[in-house]
């Protein structure tokens, strides 16, 4: 018996339909995860770093101050990362300091990417001598040693999840600041930037309702990528003892804590650590050369 064709189709909508939020998104995700496999790659790492900041005290088997077996024992049933010269789990230590990468990462990156905004976006708009002075100060920013600067202030004012976001962020912001004004000046001379001037519209409002909008990608991607530098930084700076300050796990603090000491007779300490860097960091990268490939238009068929 034949069944009724009554019902209406649920995988494809009907025509002049408007797709659900739901539908629309999937399908661009899905598209985005064919066509730049290395940025699908580095959204599910982000995501599952993410999970890992959040859910540390669910995932992780033990607390990252409890010392959960002997010294120095290699990876096993029970401690698969092993555990360190205190016999603490270094797994539990690699998910806690996911946290701080997290928080230091996304922290600064916001910092660099406000402040590069601020300062690329309304450079390029006003131009004239107020561009010229933004313009040379970052010129002079950009100049100064990046690493001797951080030293010294992180030095002076004490190490710190805070100190370091500030410093870090402060000192990308130069940089991201010059891309964003690029992208100001090719929006600037733009038709409808000149029709709203003509209708009266004032330069906040240009800047804001008008330009601001129009530079949104750029500004994502190289927030995306500070990220990742902003980690790598984090881990440096940890490593040298200037970072996160200890009982607090930090993946570089790992690094320099255990994994220098006892390299040679315990290379688990400082192998999981490093990988976990190394990955992140990688993941940020692909993840925004994807977003970079997909929100310009010139390099979407590339």
């Amino acid at each position: 018996m034949l069944q009724s064709t009554s019902e209406p189709a649920i995988m494809a909508p009907r025509p002049g339909e408007v797709p659900s939020p739901l539908r629309l998104w999937s399908g661009r995700l899905a598209h985005f995860f064919r066509q730049k496999p290395m940025g699908a790659f580095g959204l599910v790492v982000v995501v599952a770093l993410l999970f890992c900041a959040i859910f540390a005290s669910v995932i992780a088997p033990y607390d990252y101050t409890e010392r959960s077996g002997q010294a120095l024992t290699g990876p096993s049933a029970d401690h698969i990362f092993g555990t360190d010269k205190l016999g603490r789990d270094m797994f539990s230590r690699v998910i806690y300091g996911a946290r701080a990468t997290v928080k230091i990462g996304l922290g600064a990156a916001a910092l660099a990417t406000f402040t590069a905004l601020v300062a690329g976006l309304t450079s390029g708009f006003i131009g004239g001598w107020y561009d010229a002075i933004v313009q040379r100060l970052v010129d002079t920013f950009m100049s100064l040693p990046g690493i001797v600067i951080v030293l010294s202030v992180v030095a002076f004012a004490g190490g710190g999840e805070g100190t370091t976001i500030l410093v870090l962020g402060l000192l990308a912001a130069p940089g991201m600041s010059r891309v964003i004004r690029g992208a100001t000046l090719q929006v600037r001379g733009q038709p409808y930037i000149e029709a709203a001037r003509a209708m009266s519209a004032s330069t906040p409002r240009l800047i804001l309702r008008h330009t601001l909008p129009n530079i949104t990608a750029p500004t994502i991607v190289v927030g995306t990528l500070a990220i990742g530098n902003a980690i790598l930084a984090e881990a440096a700076l940890s490593f040298l003892g200037f970072g996160v300050n200890p009982p607090t796990p930090s993946w570089g603090q790992e690094l320099n804590a255990s994994g220098r000491q006892y390299m040679q007779i315990a290379p688990w300490l400082a192998i999981f650590p490093g990988v976990a860097i190394s990955l992140t960091v990688f993941s940020f990268n692909m993840l925004g050369d994807a977003l970079r490939d997909v929100m310009d238009p010139r390099l979407r068929n590339t």
